[in-house]
């Protein structure tokens, strides 16, 4: 296995295993517990039922793309990449005025949680750009 191609395949099974933990636990209900607008992951995060099994989704094709090989983790970094960076993108706004809000009327959002989709997108844009070199 080339380094680009480990490196890939080391930041999916990480993304695999952190969305399927954070996924169970926001339905740990001191981990995760409920207020006004939904729920705070480990206190911090503004989270919501609809967001725990989008999370748990993710966890899910994080480990078929792992299995599935080089091709598959390099185009679930790039597509999982892009998806995180434009909900963070798009959650801004709201947070400029009021600091949470509802994302795209399904997702809860606060300030540690966009900060959290910007970082997510960054290493994943970051992985799934990197040059694989080529074999000798």
């Amino acid at each position: 296995m080339r380094g680009g191609e480990n490196m890939q395949k080391t930041i999916t099974l990480i993304f695999a295993i952190f969305f399927a933990v954070i996924g169970v636990a926001a339905f740990v209900p001191a981990l995760a517990p409920v207020n006004a607008d939904g729920q705070l992951l480990l206190y911090i995060f503004q989270v919501n039922t609809t967001q725990n099994y989008i999370h748990l989704l993710t966890a899910l094709v994080a480990f078929v793309a792992f299995f599935g090989g080089a091709y598959y983790t390099k185009n679930y970094l790039v597509v999982f990449g892009l998806v995180y960076a434009l909900v963070a993108l798009w959650g801004l706004p709201g947070l400029m005025s009021t600091y949470d809000g509802v994302l795209f009327g399904l997702i809860h959002v606060n300030l540690a949680t966009e900060l959290l989709h910007i970082a997510i997108a960054v290493v994943a844009l970051y992985g799934g750009f990197a040059k694989v070199k080529a074999s000798k």
